[in-house]
C-alpha cells in the first residue's frame, strides 16, 4: 500500500491480507500514515535467502544487458 497524491493505492498483497484479516491491513495503514509503530518481526531465513537469490538474478540480467 502506498499513497499517491493523497490517495491510497492497495497491492494486491493488501488486497489478500484485507479478505484473510481486516485489521492487520487497518494496521498497516496506521504504519503508513504514523499512527503506529511498526511490530517488530522475527528474522524469516526463507525470506533472506529468497532475497539473496532475487538479488542475484537481477544482477546476472542487469550484466547480461551491459554486455550486450
Amino acid at each position: 500500500m502506498i499513497e499517491l497524491d493523497g490517495a491510497l493505492v492497495y497491492s494486491a498483497s493488501d488486497l489478500a491480507t484485507a479478505a484473510t484479516c481486516e485489521f492487520a491491513l487497518v494496521r498497516t495503514l496506521d504504519v503508513l500514515l504514523g499512527r503506529a509503530e511498526p511490530a517488530p518481526r522475527a528474522p524469516d531465513a526463507m525470506l533472506t535467502r529468497t532475497a539473496e537469490l532475487g538479488a542475484a538474478h537481477e544482477r546476472r540480467v542487469l550484466q547480461n544487458y551491459l554486455d550486450m
